[in-house]
């Protein structure tokens, strides 16, 4: 009996250390490696407001500007701004992308399981925008998930902005 409790002991110790092992592992990745892809620079975040004038150069379109501005709950999520290119960026990167990321849902969903497109997330989604604009020629997907994945797509196109181009996918 006392040779199986050591085993015990022994393997227990063994899957302890594996353990421990593997969250030093991650954390090492994730600070030294991921952590720049998911955080916006600083170099490129909003220095100042979009302003009627911003909206008179259509970088962004009427139409994106109503989609933002269609439900009052998520209005101040998707503040627009201009970063220092004179790119529009939104004022708080990770605020919009909470707020998109639970409003464009059927859109997201439909690109991931109809369109067998990669799971979104904030470093993979260049390929959202690239399938929005041939979703009208999709026969399996409904109205509401073509429309809802060209408002994320649209979404993206402005978020993207926030981010150096290496860290886009």
């Amino acid at each position: 009996m006392s040779k199986v409790g050591k085993i015990a002991k022994g393997v227990a110790i063994g899957l302890v250390l594996a353990i421990i092992l593997n969250i030093a592992l991650m954390a090492v990745i994730w600070f030294a490696g991921l952590r720049k892809y998911y955080k916006a620079p600083a170099e490129l975040a909003a220095v100042r407001a979009y302003t009627m004038e911003d909206m008179e150069s259509d970088k962004v379109a009427p139409k994106v500007l109503e989609q933002f501005a269609s439900n009052p709950e998520t209005t101040e999520a998707y503040a627009l701004g201009v970063n220092q290119y004179g790119d529009p960026v939104f004022m708080n990167p990770k605020k919009a992308w909470k707020a998109a990321k639970k409003e464009y849902k059927e859109g997201r969903k439909a690109g991931d399981h109809k369109l067998h497109l990669k799971h979104s997330s904030k470093t993979f989604y260049m390929a959202y925008i690239e399938a929005a604009k041939t979703v009208d020629q999709n026969d399996e997907l409904t109205d509401l998930q073509k429309k809802r994945l060209k408002e994320w797509a649209n979404f993206l196109e402005i978020y993207k902005n926030s981010f150096p181009e290496k860290a886009r996918r």
